[in-house]
């Protein structure tokens, strides 16, 4: 085999699959089905190349800290297909993204929303979720 082939075979299969692995963030190999916590859960489904995800993203990061002693936030990059996100997908019935979950303290669906929130809309959900 020519140098060059074998160039050629490490560029274009070896190397892609080595920078996944090296630039896979921690959360991404450790994600699991949400699980009761005790406390209710707030699970965001986006991804990166979305621009509504991102105006979600800088709506919800303020009340991630206005209700962190009440409310567990859980952020999942819908993009990432790994073996627990697409159970997750599936069994939340997930087809576009941005989508929030909105789960209570036994892990059980209240509401389910898709596409672009406000700041207002998301705390009244937050603030429905912790009364019940």
């Amino acid at each position: 085999m020519k140098k060059s082939s074998i160039i050629t075979i490490l560029v274009i299969f070896i190397l892609p699959v080595a920078l996944y692995f090296f630039f896979k963030t921690p959360s991404e190999s450790n994600v699991s089905i949400a699980s009761p916590v005790n406390k209710p859960q707030v699970l965001q489904f986006s991804s990166q190349m979305c621009y509504d995800c991102k105006r979600v993203e800088k709506e919800i990061a303020p009340l991630r800290q206005e209700f962190a002693s009440q409310v567990v936030f859980r952020k999942y990059n819908a993009s990432t297909r790994t073996e627990a996100i697409n159970r997750m997908i599936s069994q939340y019935d997930i087809n576009v993204v941005p989508t929030l979950i909105f789960l209570d303290k036994n892990g059980a669906l209240v509401r389910k929303t898709e596409g672009y929130l406000t700041r207002d809309q998301i705390r009244i959900y937050l603030k429905e979720l912790t009364i019940s």
